[in-house]
């Protein structure tokens, strides 16, 4: 019975029988011998010693429980023999052939150190694909470009780029060993082939110090002076980032701790905290404030230590750690840029209601309300110094996106008339005109005359865009109504709830007996040009005109 024997290689634990054992350790002890007197001959040990472990790990990843001496014998048939390089005359050597291949080897995706530019992504795409990694970095450059041209519109498909490349340079392993740089290129990986590359790079980096010695000492300065300068630029971003930081806790602590239910009758309806706090849900803020915090933390973590990199004073990152901050970094990043979109879209519909987006003219607008009044049934008859003939956003059920029809006045110091009306056939007989509307000052009134010219009008309470009949009477039916037991209940809390439980200022109005004649004809709707009362406000608003016949 044979003895099994467990061996660590570089961390890792690889169980095996006594004989696989005895060829691999002589294997082992004969290939450090023969490069014990070459140079940089421990290094090349070394890294054969890492390709015989890798091989081993993909039989053990393949189901292999212990490895046998048959899986060594291959084992040291794809890595080389050390008697294979013994240097025999010129005769002999030029004499040998070459073993042909059962297969050629296959291609893996590595970060190019030698030909990088930043993080070597584009160069280790480049020979994977066989293509010149300057197109790459140049299709890169111009589509980045293309987007930025663009902006603000463009903003997530710039970050989705930008967090791609990141995403890449945290997740692509760099080829740091002679293995890593032959399986990149594609090339066989054996003792043959890793000694070479091996001599090869080291040649190489001879060479470059040779020249940079010889006539690169201004290069020398220019590269110390730039990275001095880099980690300058480093110091002050982390000093941002912790000025920032603490001034984001402060703003927390003091804005959840102050009284702003009482204070608001002191700072304002237009304090910026007011507006922050009334424009959007407490829950995107709270968002918002985290995503920062976190994106502000990594940032720190790891600008500075990118700094103290740069100074030789701590080791690189880990790339489990580094792949866990850099997705942690995108994640808090995405979330912090649609959480602040998302606030300063509200805030700027709370702030300018009337103006949805700064591309549109005021008359571009009025044209486009225009035709969506008139393909609604409605005719506008009076419009002077009017910025507006719609609006949305503070409805009365606390939808957003539902219209209403609405005029803001467009300058200071003139009047303004507004009156749009619906002209309706319906049968002779008595109707109640229902609708709801609101107003900031007095002479805003609903109203609808017959066919033989008689005015019937109620005038729309004064509430502003804060309370309203409507807004009360739903709190008051919620209130009573603890039990749920109103089969409306679900409605009326959510008429309630409105606008932080603060209401838009909607009442109802109601018109009754209003008499049509044998002409069948019928016309209503809002107005600030009121026979009795004089207009001494600044907007109005009206919706959901119902006509109801009597019995």
């Amino acid at each position: 019975m044979k003895r099994n024997f467990t061996v660590n290689m570089f961390g890792s634990l690889y169980p095996m029988d006594e004989d696989a054992y005895a060829m691999l350790n002589a294997y082992i002890s004969n290939m450090r011998d023969y490069f014990s007197n070459q140079p940089d001959g421990k290094e090349i040990a070394d890294d054969i010693e890492g390709r015989v472990a890798e091989l081993m790990s993909e039989l053990r990843q393949n189901g292999t429980e212990a490895i046998s001496i048959e899986h060594i014998q291959d084992i040291i048939e794809r890595v080389g023999n050390p008697e294979q390089f013994v240097e025999d005359d010129s005769d002999q050597r030029s004499q040998e052939i070459p073993p042909i291949p059962l297969s050629s080897p296959k291609k893996k995706l590595f970060r190019d150190p030698e030909h990088k530019f930043f993080g070597g992504v584009f160069a280790g795409f480049g020979c994977y694909l066989g293509v010149n990694p300057l197109w790459l970095r140049l299709a890169y450059i111009l589509i980045l470009f293309g987007f930025c041209v663009n902006m603000p519109s463009t903003i997530p498909m710039i970050m989705l780029l930008l967090a791609a490349y990141l995403v890449c340079w945290g997740s692509i392993p760099l080829a740091s060993t002679p293995a890593d740089r032959l399986q990149m290129r594609g090339e066989p990986v054996n003792l043959s082939s890793m000694c070479d590359e091996f001599l090869t790079t080291t040649r190489e980096m001879i060479s470059k110090e040779s020249r940079l010695n010889k006539d690169g000492r201004l290069t020398s300065g220019i590269v110390s002076v730039l990275k001095w300068g880099i980690y300058c630029i480093g110091t002050l971003l982390v000093l941002a980032c912790v000025a920032i930081f603490i001034s984001i806790l402060i703003g927390i602590v003091c804005v959840a701790s102050a009284p702003w239910g009482s204070l608001r009758d002191i700072v304002g309806e237009n304090f910026p905290i007011v507006v922050l706090l009334d424009s959007s849900p407490s829950w995107l803020i709270w968002l918002s404030t985290v995503s920062v915090l976190i994106f502000l933390v990594l940032s720190l973590y790891l600008v500075s230590h990118l700094a103290l990199r740069m100074l030789g004073s701590v080791r690189p990152l880990s790339t489990t750690l580094r792949s866990i901050c850099l997705v942690l970094w995108l994640i808090s990043l995405v979330f912090c840029a649609a959480s602040i979109t998302k606030i300063v879209s509200n805030i700027n519909l709370r702030c300018f209601p009337r103006h949805k987006t700064w591309e549109e003219t005021v008359e571009t607008r009025k044209e486009k309300q225009y035709d969506e009044l008139s393909e609604a049934g409605w005719t506008i008859v009076k419009a002077d110094n009017i910025q507006n003939y719609l609006n949305s956003g503070e409805h009365y059920s606390g939808d957003r996106g539902l219209s209403y029809l609405d005029a803001g006045k467009e300058h200071d110091g003139m009047g303004m008339e507004y009156e749009v009306e619906r002209t309706q056939k319906v049968e002779p007989g008595t109707y109640r005109l229902e609708a709801k509307g609101r107003a900031n000052g007095l002479g805003a009134e609903i109203f609808a005359v017959a066919g033989d010219g008689k005015r019937y009008s109620e005038p729309i309470p004064v509430c502003g865009n804060r309370g309203g009949e409507i807004w009360k009477n739903a709190s008051i039916a919620v209130e009573a109504d603890s039990a749920r037991l109103m089969p409306n209940h679900d409605y009326l809390e959510r008429l309630a709830k409105v606008n932080k439980s603060r209401g838009f200022g909607w009442s109802d109005i109601v018109i009754e007996n209003v008499i049509v004649g044998p002409d069948s004809i019928i016309r209503f709707g809002v107005t600030n040009v009121s026979p009795s009362n004089t207009w001494d406000g600044t907007w109005l608003s009206a919706t959901s005109f119902e006509l109801k016949k009597k019995e």
